[in-house]
């Protein structure tokens, strides 16, 4: 996704799309940009999604051009670390027990467990909470009571989120306890595919590493 004035000073036009960003459906355009180039990874020409990123600018004090997905970042392994704010791409250094990852073109997921029942969670490097579709587990999961509310913001505008807890998660053998969780009444049609967002730093995680090569997922 690149901002709107990006689109502008590049020239660029396109078509209109629908697009959906879990709280709801939104119509986006769709644009072609010449090149993009990340570290080692190039791609000659790619296709964007063009929006008003000023949250994102707001929510993070800096100017914000793009954002940047596993379409194009999962072309080659790489390795974030949080705290010295890097992204180093080449074979994924394994940190801690690697877990078995999921892919579809643009997405990956992982699979934990809550009260035994199996979570579906597309995994954003980016954000820092883990949101659950309410739609899609509130019968599943028992004693979910909230604990507070809050305001959050996507490409489709405020969304109030409502907090909870979540006891005895699991991810494969790895106990994680008791997670924070935000429940999200999403409005957008059809079935997702999905039961919610892992913003892996709501894990605690300082670095996490991607091996697309094994499929993996590690971190510490």
């Amino acid at each position: 996704v690149i901002d709107q004035r990006v689109a502008k000073r590049l020239r660029l036009t396109g078509s209109t799309k629908r697009l959906s960003v879990f709280s709801k459906n939104i119509r986006a355009r769709r644009v072609i940009l010449p090149d993009l180039r990340v570290g080692p990874v190039s791609v000659i020409p790619v296709p964007v999604l063009v929006q008003d990123l000023s949250f994102v600018e707001k929510g993070l004090g800096v100017r914000v051009d793009g954002m940047i997905g596993l379409d194009i970042l999962g072309r080659a392994s790489f390795t974030i670390d949080y705290s010295a704010k890097k992204l180093a791409f080449g074979p994924a250094e394994t940190l801690g027990s690697p877990h078995a990852l999921l892919s579809r073109p643009g997405f990956v997921y992982l699979t934990i467990q809550v009260q035994s029942q199996p979570l579906y969670l597309v995994v954003d490097t980016g954000a820092k909470d883990l949101v659950l579709l309410a739609a899609r587990v509130a019968s599943r999961l028992n004693g979910l009571h909230t604990q507070g509310t809050k305001v959050s913001s996507n490409m489709g505008g405020k969304v109030h989120l409502k907090e909870v807890q979540l006891p005895e998660a699991r991810l494969g053998t790895t106990e994680l306890g008791t997670l924070t969780a935000f429940l999200l009444d999403s409005q957008s049609e059809g079935n997702p595919g999905f039961d919610g967002l892992l913003g892996i730093r709501s894990l605690g995680i300082t670095r996490v590493a991607f091996d697309f090569e094994r499929q993996t997922i590690s971190w510490q």
